[in-house]
């Protein structure tokens, strides 16, 4: 058995050397001048800009913006209809802050404001929804003014959506 270890321990102690005198004998060079030749530089072709104005978040829609850039186009009777589906969602939203107090007292009348504003949102959608096709027929899709009504129509419909959940269809 005392053999048996010795000779683990002789064999363990070769390799080791063996490891030491092998790092010795590595060349000592940075390597070769071709391998730092060819090294590739993955971000040359990128650009960047000193503007560093902070972005603003995707949901953030300013209605002043969109109001003021909506203004600048001319449209008459889509205008009209832009307008009033302002005018529609506002009453919307009113509605939903009245249902949403309602719901936190215990009142069942919440059930009834819920409904009112989730009708009011889907009349807004819907007179902005022709508004947005008219301007996107004028403008093109991938204008700044098409861009943001379309920004501002997903908000709207995602709060028509959390009001069918909560109301039903």
């Amino acid at each position: 058995m005392l053999a048996a270890l010795f000779i683990l321990v002789a064999v363990t102690l070769m390799v080791v050397v063996g490891i030491m005198f092998g790092k010795r004998a590595a060349p000592t060079g940075t390597g070769t001048p071709e391998a730092e030749s060819t090294k590739v530089n993955p971000f040359e072709s990128m650009t960047y800009s000193d503007d560093n104005t902070p972005k603003k978040a995707k949901d953030e829609t300013d209605p002043e913006e969109v109001a003021r850039i909506l203004d600048s186009i001319e449209f008459e009777s889509k205008l009209n209809s832009w307008e009033a589906a302002q005018d529609l969602r506002g009453q919307a939203k009113a509605k939903m802050a009245e249902f949403q107090a309602l719901r936190e007292e215990g009142d069942a009348a919440w059930h009834d404001a819920a409904r009112e504003a989730k009708d009011l949102y889907e009349e807004a959608v819907q007179k902005a929804t022709v508004y947005f096709n008219e301007l996107k027929d004028a403008v093109g899709a991938d204008a700044y003014p098409t861009q943001r009504v379309e920004k501002l129509l997903v908000t709207w419909r995602r709060d028509l959506i959390g009001l069918q959940k909560t109301v039903g269809r």
